[in-house]
């Protein structure tokens, strides 16, 4: 098994999300880490790969990049480094949606078990209540 030091490999995804909640953004992350098995050449992630989303990077760094996704990796490809040396993945965001642009979180239903709003002591439902009607029914005006 290689234990020499290693070059950062020319990692660019960029713009796209690399998260670990949408489908998009796992892919773009199993890319990364194959780019990243490549450069180690034992099969193996050799570096330790850190995931950084901030919406405080310059300009000049997110010009190609509408709301969200990767931006760059530190340190630079081509910087020799030793196996298990962090690798950061830095993009703009957090990326909510699954693909590139999208800002929002998707709607995700609540959590099994979550108990039920309390109706008010009139019958009324809370003032900070949400009614969902099942999808074949008709909400009521």
């Amino acid at each position: 098994m290689p234990t020499s030091p290693l070059h950062i490999p020319a990692i660019n995804y960029k713009g796209r999300p690399f998260d670990d909640v949408t489908d998009f953004g796992r892919q773009t992350w199993e890319l990364i880490q194959n780019d990243v098995r490549t450069a180690c050449k034992d099969g193996t992630v050799c570096l330790k790969l850190e995931r950084l989303y901030s919406v405080d990077l310059p300009a000049s760094e997110t010009a190609t990049v509408t709301e969200c996704g990767f931006v760059k990796i530190s340190p630079v490809a081509g910087t020799k480094v030793d196996r298990d040396s962090p690798l950061t993945i830095v993009g703009l965001g957090p990326c909510l949606g699954g693909t590139p642009g999208e800002g929002s979180p998707p709607e995700t239903p609540p959590p099994d078990g979550s108990p039920p709003a309390s109706p008010s002591p009139d019958g009324a439902p809370p003032e900070d209540s949400v009614s969902v009607s099942p999808p074949s029914i008709a909400p009521v005006p």
